[in-house]
């Protein structure tokens, strides 16, 4: 009887043990909520914890998130335009159809975000790391990414029409169906990465690095590749002028037979005119 009264005690005592330790790292990982009630009332929470926080459908234009944690925290349909979350940890957060125009995410970390049917025009995201993060279907037009990672970031249907991407990481990016028209990207690195069905009109890519990028399908007509590293960069069925194929193969750009068959092609109908 005694070994029975021991064994139910141990037993008790260990499930509650266990009890109070999920409690404790429940409580260390959640979000408090004490801050996301003061960030209603005050649209103001620098460096406050919202991990795994639920924001959906609130109006916080102008909010001051500064150093907030929202790791994982979901936002879907909310209004955050202007918001401040420079310095932010955005670790895995998922940003579904809300609008964060000119929102400021200087020096945030948005690895392995997910960004879905969203507004970010001008938002300002210099020095912030979007490593491996999923952006699709959104609207990053005249954003500002200088001096950005962007490394191994994937997206899908993005305008990024005239934003800048001066100096910023895009290595072993895999981008499609998305425009850079206008865009500034001098002295970014695409090396390995690889763009399907992207528009590059007028974009400037003047001492870029793309080497070993591959593209597929691309719009290069007026794209400024003065000074890049095109070293066994792969060129397949896209648009570029004969002036430029020539300069993109003398810095060792490579051409599918067929790019190369057209370029041939353009060059005597030059000829005959």
């Amino acid at each position: 009887m005694n070994n029975t009264f021991f064994s139910l005690t141990f037993f008790t005592f260990l499930a509650l043990l266990l009890t109070v330790e999920s409690l404790v790292v429940s409580s260390a990982y959640a979000f408090q909520q004490a801050d996301l009630d003061k960030l209603l009332a005050t649209k103001q929470c620098r460096r406050c914890d919202l991990s795994e926080a639920n924001l959906e459908r609130l109006d916080m234009q102008g909010v001051n998130l500064e150093g907030a944690n929202l790791k994982d925290a979901y936002i879907f349909q909310t209004n955050l335009q202007g918001a401040q979350l420079d310095s932010a940890n955005l670790k895995s957060i998922s940003i579904i159809q809300s609008n964060l125009k000119d929102a400021d995410f200087n020096n945030a970390n948005l690895k392995n975000s997910h960004i879905f049917q969203s507004h970010l025009q001008g938002a300002d995201f210099q020095n912030a790391s979007i490593k491996e993060a999923s952006l699709s279907q959104s609207d990053f037009s005249a954003t500002d990414f200088s001096e950005a990672n962007l490394f191994g970031l994937h997206a899908s249907a993005v305008n990024f029409s005239q934003a800048v991407f001066s100096q910023a990481d895009l290595r072993e990016a895999s981008v499609e169906q998305s425009s850079f028209v206008a865009a500034q990207m001098q002295e970014s690195s695409l090396e390995e990465a690889r763009l399907q069905a992207v528009n590059l009109n007028k974009a400037v890519l003047k001492n870029a690095n793309l080497s070993k990028a591959k593209f597929g399908g691309v719009n290069f007509l007026q794209t400024d590749l003065e000074g890049a590293n095109l070293h066994n960069a792969y060129v397949r069925e896209s648009e570029m002028d004969i002036k430029l194929i020539e300069y993109a193969k003398k810095n060792g750009a490579l051409f599918s037979a067929s790019s190369a068959s057209a370029a041939k092609n353009q060059s005597k109908s030059g000829d005959k005119q």
